[in-house]
């Protein structure tokens, strides 16, 4: 083999070494151009009561760009309103074998495990889920919110992330991997809001 082609060689073995399965995982998304045209078309349905023409319009979203997280909740809180309006915690299961099938056929997809906790109306489950969700993607801010909903965490703070704790001085302390400035914004917003709930008991 000539230098030329072992050095390409290698070259190609070394980009082979960083398509890890972790760097291939799909993160939570804000949204294509696109996607979030086809989610405003929903918004507007369901405002105009046509759920089903809403339902469709945010499945179109999720078509467009699966890791739309807005698109997902949409698409599950209409569907469910669509189908159990009387219901105060409907479970639709064409939606969980739908979600199920999705987590299946995308195993590195975080919004596709997020969604199937969002669906659980148990906490325990709904947070294995999240947990999944926030292995693939650890920044993924909507997962860090549900699982501090139904979490009691450290200090005797209810419901503070696992991402974060509040050390003895009341200062917020985030794990390494919470890195990105809007992920923690969120949170300290969260976190906040629990302190004074906190507070006032």
């Amino acid at each position: 083999m000539s230098p030329a082609r072992m050095a390409v060689c290698a070259l190609l073995l070394g980009f082979g070494c960083l398509w890890s399965p972790a760097s291939l995982a799909a993160r939570e998304s804000n949204g294509t151009p696109a996607a979030k045209a086809l989610s405003a078309q929903g918004e507007a349905a369901a405002k105009a009561g046509r759920l089903a023409d809403a339902a469709a319009a945010f499945r179109r979203a999720i078509d467009a760009d699966p890791d739309f997280v807005d698109a997902h909740q949409r698409f599950i809180e209409i569907t469910q309103r669509q189908e159990l309006p009387a219901s105060r915690t409907p479970a639709v299961p064409r939606l969980q074998k739908l979600y199920e099938r999705w987590a299946r056929q995308y195993p590195n997809r975080a919004a596709y495990q997020w969604a199937l906790g969002f669906l659980s109306p148990e906490a325990d489950t709904a947070d294995v889920f999240f947990k999944k969700a926030l292995a693939l993607d650890p920044a993924f801010a909507r997962a860090h919110l549900l699982l501090a909903k139904n979490a009691d965490q450290q200090y005797g703070v209810q419901g503070t992330p696992e991402t974060a704790l509040i050390d003895p001085h009341g200062r917020i302390m985030f794990r390494p991997y919470v890195h990105d400035a809007a992920t923690r914004a969120v949170l300290e917003r969260e976190i906040d809001a629990l302190l004074n709930r906190a507070a006032e008991r």
